[in-house]
């Protein structure tokens, strides 16, 4: 039986948007009551970069423009 792959977006280590590689991937193997979605397009949100660049946590704040340094 051959694995199935898929294109995925993979991030191995912390770091600016050259840490990302687009690669091949085994498609995961669903179990009961699970769904495999086809993804066409995301968003990226300003917390998004930072978990992608490190940081272990956002800053508090209090409201939603004044977290973002």
């Amino acid at each position: 039986m051959s694995t199935q792959m898929m294109k995925a977006v993979q991030q191995h280590a912390f770091g600016g948007p050259e840490v990302l590689s687009y690669e091949d991937a085994p498609m995961p193997v669903l179990q009961a009551g699970e769904v495999l979605v086809q993804v066409h397009a995301v968003g990226v949100n300003p917390p998004d970069s930072y978990l992608r660049d490190g940081y272990q946590q956002l800053p508090r704040s209090g409201g939603p423009r004044s977290a973002f340094p």
